[in-house]
Order: C-alpha cells, then structure tokens, then sequence
C-alpha cells in the first residue's frame, strides 16, 4: 500500500473527529497540522488545541489515526 493512499485513508479517518465547539471536523477547522505518514505506516502530525478545546479531541483524533488499516503507530 503506498503511503498517499494510506494518508488519504487517515485524513478520512480524521475528518470525522467533530469538534463539538466549531461544529465542524478538525481537519476543516485546521486543527491537524503537518500530517505526515512514512513507508512503515507510522503516522505523525501536530495538533493545535485551544484552550476553549476539550482536551478529549487530541484521544479522539490519535485513536481515529490508529484505527486505520495499515497505520503502524501514531
């Protein structure tokens, strides 16, 4: 699997991690930063929390990551 079609399939992933004060996924609301996924499947990104955030959303998004097929680590 090549690694453009797996950060597409994490980009899905975490398009539907809501973040419940913006009403709008984290991904529109530019909250993942620096999504990168390398040849093993090992995902990395930042993630940018304000402070009216609840923290939850930064689990959230890494277990969204995770549970993709073929994502190795987060």
């Amino acid at each position: 699997m090549s690694a453009s079609n797996l950060t597409q399939r994490v980009r899905d992933a975490l398009s539907a991690v809501q973040n419940p004060r913006l009403g709008r996924d984290v991904l529109a609301a530019e909250m993942v930063k620096y999504l990168t996924v390398d040849d093993a499947g090992a995902v990395t990104f930042s993630f940018v929390l304000t402070r009216e955030d609840p923290g939850s959303l930064v689990r959230d998004a890494r277990k969204a990551a995770q549970a993709v097929s073929g994502v190795t680590a987060v």
